[in-house]
């Protein structure tokens, strides 16, 4: 019961919501450039909630798109905010990695979870991914082996004995008459790459 999807997709929502959050430890300039993120992250979740609890299974799709779309915005600002904290200042000193490892680490947390999330969203627009079933080892050599019956190529047809291009006028009529036997009305013999009807 804890473990469907549903709730599974709720959890990732809101466990990316509070990553973003937690971007208010980083310094204070960078904090302030986040500031937009974070409130696209908490519109993106409600969004999703709502796709998720009450909308109509056919608009559940395109909400959690957007949260996707969104997210991925949110996961490259993180990015971004680490490179950010390191470029001014490599010329002055040494730089404190905790910044950095701390965006970094939210952001591999946030693409981890969007893969999760994308995973149920192609499940749930194209449908569940069939398993690919293992040809057996000796089914395998038999597949590449040559074929015991002919194919079309080799195929000659006879009639009384002789090649079909032989056979008499008086012969080929009685070929075009209606057969007595029954669904023989339809069918169709390939001789020699020629088509010929009975």
């Amino acid at each position: 019961m804890w473990l469907s999807n549903r709730n599974a997709q709720i959890a990732i929502g809101l466990m990316v919501y509070g990553l973003a959050l937690i971007t208010h430890t980083l310094p204070f300039p960078w904090n302030e450039g986040l500031e937009t993120m974070r409130d696209l992250e908490f519109v993106a979740t409600l969004s999703l909630l709502f796709g998720i609890l009450k909308a109509h299974p056919k608009h559940r799709a395109k909400l959690m798109l957007g949260w996707l779309v969104i997210t991925v915005f949110c996961f490259l600002s993180m990015l971004n905010t680490g490179v950010m904290i390191i470029c001014p200042r490599v010329d002055r000193g040494p730089v404190s990695f905790i910044w950095i490892l701390i965006s970094w680490s939210l952001a591999g947390v946030v693409a981890h979870l969007w893969i999760i999330m994308y995973n149920e969203y192609v499940e749930l627009t194209i449908g569940a991914e069939q398993p690919v079933e293992e040809v057996h080892p000796k089914a395998q050599e038999a597949l590449r082996k040559p074929s015991l019956y002919p194919n079309t190529e080799n195929l000659t047809i006879s009639v009384h004995g002789k090649p079909v291009e032989e056979v008499d006028a008086k012969t080929q009529e009685d070929l075009k008459k209606p057969s007595p036997y029954p669904n023989t009305e339809n069918l169709t013999i390939l001789v020699h790459g020629k088509r010929m009807e009975i």
